[in-house]
């Protein structure tokens, strides 16, 4: 399951994370996360974004703000303050429009992307035991602008079929989720340009 929004929030909550966001960035750290692949697969290549077909790589900044529980909500509150909490309630409150009455928050970080950023093709694990289709991973992106033709683009594949992606452009201010099982990755950007940022959070219910 795929969802995604434009215009996501309130102006003035989007100018307030987007400024926390830039802060943050400040305390970001590069990490350099490999997979060993077990998918050989000849039709994937890089439009299904693989570019090792022995590895799958992840190699960005993050700033990350590490919790321990069921529920991270209070101290990432506590941490991070009110312009946080109020997109983290916004994304709360659309998934349980959805029907996810009794979702949890997991976990939060801010990543950056630029020219040197490695994305590639993965899935994400579910997370305490819960089933895939009750695991969210989210992003709301946080830069002020895009265009498209610096790259940089996101792409969700259907679980059950190569044949059916969908690709996301990174518009300010837009949210896009998905269930974790869904493979994905970004294109490369290609060009010296604003910093590709973005609050990532995932969720669960179980």
């Amino acid at each position: 399951m795929i969802f995604h929004e434009t215009d996501f929030l309130p102006d003035n909550y989007f100018d307030k994370l987007s400024l926390k966001t830039e802060y943050l960035y400040k305390l970001s750290k590069y990490e350099d996360g490999i997979m060993h692949r077990t998918d050989f697969d000849k039709s994937l290549t890089e439009d299904n974004g693989v570019y090792d077909k022995e590895i799958s790589r992840q190699y960005c900044k993050r700033f990350r703000f590490w919790c321990n529980g069921d529920d991270v909500w209070d101290e990432t509150v506590q941490f991070f303050g009110v312009d946080v909490e109020r997109s983290l309630i916004k994304v709360k409150e659309y998934l349980q429009e959805k029907g996810w009455k009794n979702i949890k928050l997991s976990n939060i970080w801010f990543q950056y992307g630029d020219q040197e950023t490695h994305m590639h093709r993965h899935h994400d694990g579910v997370i305490h035991d819960a089933e895939y289709k009750n695991c969210f991973t989210s992003m709301i992106f946080t830069h002020r602008e895009w265009n498209d033709d610096w790259g940089g683009l996101f792409h969700i594949d259907q679980v059950e079929s190569l044949n059916d992606t969908q690709h996301f452009s990174p518009t300010p201010n837009s949210l896009l989720m998905w269930n974790r099982d869904h493979p994905h990755w970004m294109s490369p950007i290609v060009a010296d340009c604003p910093l590709r940022m973005f609050l990532g959070m995932s969720w669960y219910e179980k």
